[in-house]
């Protein structure tokens, strides 16, 4: 990703602490396993599912998203619970998902 486009999306960060939580919490869960191993030493989402994410948002797949896109993506993931990571699931620890209003689960 060009760094100017990332400083962009950092600037806009900037001005919403309200969202500085749920980025950290989709960098881990949309780095790819292992990412410390592979350049760039980064925790970047796979370059397959960025082009897929720009293809069915934009239609075609080499566009970065508009960093207004960015901030409208990590507002809508905040609105969901935090659930448990995949890297936590694999290790069998057990994790306890809160139960959701009419779900018929208590």
């Amino acid at each position: 990703m060009p760094l100017r486009w990332c400083l962009q999306v950092g600037r806009a960060l900037l001005a919403r602490p309200m969202l500085w939580p749920v980025t950290m919490r989709q960098v881990v869960r949309l780095a790819p396993p292992g990412w410390w191993r592979r350049r760039p030493f980064l925790p970047v989402p796979a370059a397959d599912y960025l082009a897929f994410r720009a293809q069915t948002m934009y239609g075609d797949a080499e566009r970065l998203p508009e960093p207004e896109d960015v901030l409208t993506y990590l507002a809508w993931c905040r609105t969901f619970p935090a659930a448990p990571s995949m890297a936590r699931l694999r290790r069998g620890r057990p994790t306890r998902i809160p139960a959701v209003a009419g779900n018929g689960h208590k």
